[in-house]
């Protein structure tokens, strides 16, 4: 397969005349220049979704949105002002499942639309929080209801800024999502295979001006009606008649169309979904007698096909496909923390495990000592992309340490020192997925979702996706009675999580059990402690004077290197 292999790059190109229109487009507004620079979303694995309206400003809500989805309803975009839009981690039924995107998603495929303007302008769609760019993603005109595609990264709080240079209502459409943290969940899905050339695959026109034939000559005839849906073939069917597809091999997630709608007899908008129902979203809204196109990241039906729905008619059309997403096979094994390239199959990977947990989604966390890495093994698919084996601050600006604390899990190290490569991992009831650094004298985290407060184990804020020391690193001296991250350990070897959550370590150099409390407690403390603070660590067993200790306090016994930790059913 031919093409991109690392996310989505989408182009709009503007065909004008020398008189200032050109076919079926206008000029409008002195926009800002389209070849500026925009801040690029993290590379990832793009899932494709059905397609969701989140937002339409427009005050009597003909979208007819509730909860989340109608966040924007009645704010009406002025002039130079702008909108925030949630995008990830915000549910329509209230549920915090997200209208289909995960918190710490990298990137969102949104349809945005510049509804019935008065007159001229321009909207710019960047990531909330970073300063806005001088570019522009929709042009409008008076009376002109103008959608384009865009693909663009998302704010530390999962949102994107809307921009408006003259008053205008807007709807935004999520199609898809971009993500480099293992969702464990929702549709599978791949990286982006761009066609060698695009494929025209339809076009209703009775004439066949296309001079399409076989399979693509499948629209040939069939002019939409208002209110009319066609279902149009994507994967797995080939124009020679040879089944090996357009170029999209069945199986595909979703395709990359250009959808155009040829001289329609009136106002309409045109929808492409996966069905079967169809949703509250537009991908075109063309004015009458013009020719009008948008490119759409259309989620396929099981069966390789889409849905074309007209609201209004008659119109024609054409669907030219660009590329396609194609999800990995399954037992495919992921690179989560480090490491080289990953999706390969689980049993094509040369391993040299050391610690082995699972999450309640069925998915495998292998700790591997020959290459530092943790890898993930999803008994459907791979969720996530490998992305190097880091360590170096000037590939993470954010990182606070050379062992890549405070940036991506997959762009840091692990036994960063060359001295003994991680040995133990664990998941615990948020879904952080929890490392024994071995050779880094640390215990790691990854967290499974952002908190700006209340985080696990007390650490202050945490982005999903992020790895952060959550014991280890101090100063001289055990630390015992101290914050987790201010005491020493000695080459811990094994992890793992009791029924409350609290974190118990082998610190084998240390000779010692230490247990780093999930919450506080001044009485009735686990293991008959007597007191524990949230987030600080303390010794569990081991320590004693000479003698093996039987029958007395953990504490006052003895432990030689502890290579190994488990918790029965019973909490010992």
């Amino acid at each position: 397969m031919g093409g991109f292999r690392s996310g989505l790059v989408a182009l709009a190109v503007l065909a004008v005349s020398p008189g200032g229109t050109g076919a079926g487009v206008d000029t409008y507004a002195a926009a800002p220049s389209a070849v500026g620079t925009v801040p690029a979303p993290s590379a990832g694995v793009y899932t494709p979704l059905a397609p969701i309206r989140i937002c339409d400003t427009r005050p009597n809500n003909p979208s007819h949105l509730s909860g989340p989805s109608a966040q924007c309803t009645g704010k009406t975009l002025g002039a130079g002002s702008t909108l925030t839009v949630g995008v990830a981690g915000t549910d329509v039924a209230g549920t915090g499942a997200g209208f289909g995107v995960p918190a710490g998603a990298t990137a969102a495929v949104l349809n945005v639309t510049a509804v019935d303007p008065a007159g001229a302008g321009y909207l710019t769609v960047w990531p909330a929080g970073a300063p806005r760019p001088t570019t522009s993603n929709v042009n409008y005109g008076p009376g002109r209801t103008v959608p384009n595609l865009v693909q663009v990264g998302l704010g530390p709080q999962g949102q994107v800024s809307i921009y408006a240079s003259a008053p205008i209502d807007t709807a935004v459409d999520l199609q898809g999502y971009s993500d480099t943290v293992a969702t464990r969940s929702g549709p599978i899905a791949g990286l982006y295979d761009g066609l060698a050339s695009p494929a025209r695959i339809c076009d209703t026109r009775p004439n066949n001006p296309s001079h399409l034939s076989g399979p693509s000559a499948q629209c040939t005839g069939k002019t939409l009606g208002a209110g009319s849906t066609l279902t149009v073939g994507v994967a797995g069917t080939d124009v020679a008649g040879t089944g090996a597809g357009f170029g999209v091999p069945a199986g595909a997630t979703a395709a990359v169309i250009d959808v155009t709608a040829i001289h329609p007899g009136t106002v309409t908008y045109l929808e492409a979904y996966p069905g079967p129902s169809r949703p509250t979203a537009s991908d075109l809204n063309p004015a009458a007698g013009s020719v009008e196109a948008n490119l759409a990241v259309i989620t396929l039906s099981p069966a390789g096909t889409v849905e074309l729905y007209n609201s209004a008619g008659p119109v024609n059309v054409a669907i030219d496909v660009e590329g396609y997403y194609l999800a990995p096979p399954a037992n495919t094994i992921t690179t989560r923390v480090g490491g080289p390239p990953s999706g390969e199959k689980a049993t094509a990977i040369a391993l040299s495990p050391f610690g082995v947990a699972t999450d309640p989604a069925g998915d495998v966390f292998i700790e591997d000592r020959t290459n530092s890495v943790v890898y993930q093994v999803s008994p459907t698919g791979t969720d996530t992309v490998a992305a190097g084996g880091g360590g170096d601050p000037f590939r993470c600006p954010g990182a606070s340490d050379l062992v890549g604390d405070g940036c991506r899990a997959t762009a840091a190290a692990l036994d960063l020192n060359g001295g003994l490569a991680p040995d133990g991992v664990a998941v615990d009831a948020h879904g952080d997925l929890l490392i024994a650094d071995t050779g880094d004298n640390l215990v790691r985290i990854v967290a499974a979702s952002s908190c700006s407060s209340s985080c696990p184990y007390k650490l202050t804020s945490m982005t999903a996706g992020d790895i952060y020391t959550l014991a280890g690193g101090g100063p001289a001296g055990l630390g015992d009675g101290g914050p987790a991250t201010a005491a020493t350990l000695g080459a811990p070897e094994a992890i793992a999580v009791d029924a409350q959550g609290n974190l118990l370590i082998a610190d084998t150099g240390d000779n010692l059990v230490r247990i780093v409390a999930a919450s506080s407690c001044a009485s009735s403390c686990p293991y008959t402690l007597t007191s524990m603070t949230g987030g600080d660590i303390y010794t569990l067993a081991g320590g004693g004077p000479a003698g093996l200790g039987d029958g007395g306090p953990a504490t006052a016994a003895t432990l030689g290197a502890p290579e190994g930790i488990a918790v029965d059913a019973q909490g010992n």
